[in-house]
C-alpha cells in the first residue's frame, strides 16, 4: 500500500495466488488460479491495483 504525498489517494496491489504459476506450469495447464477471467485455457491470472479515493477530496483515514 502507497498514498500520493497529499493523502488523497492510496493504491493497493494484490497479487493473485495464481499469479505464482510457474512457465512449466503453465503450458501443462496446472495453474493456481484463474482470476478475473476464470478461463484456465486462454488467460493466466492476472495481479490487481486498487485505487481509494474520498469522494470529497479529503485524506484518506480521516
Amino acid at each position: 500500500m502507497i498514498t500520493t504525498p497529499d493523502q488523497r489517494t492510496m493504491f493497493i496491489n494484490v497479487q493473485h495466488p495464481g499469479a505464482t504459476t510457474t512457465a512449466e506450469e503453465w503450458e501443462q495447464g496446472e495453474l493456481n488460479g484463474t482470476w478475473p477471467d476464470h478461463d484456465p485455457l486462454n488467460l493466466p491470472p492476472r495481479s490487481a491495483t486498487v485505487v481509494i479515493w474520498k469522494e470529497d477530496g479529503g485524506v484518506i483515514g480521516s
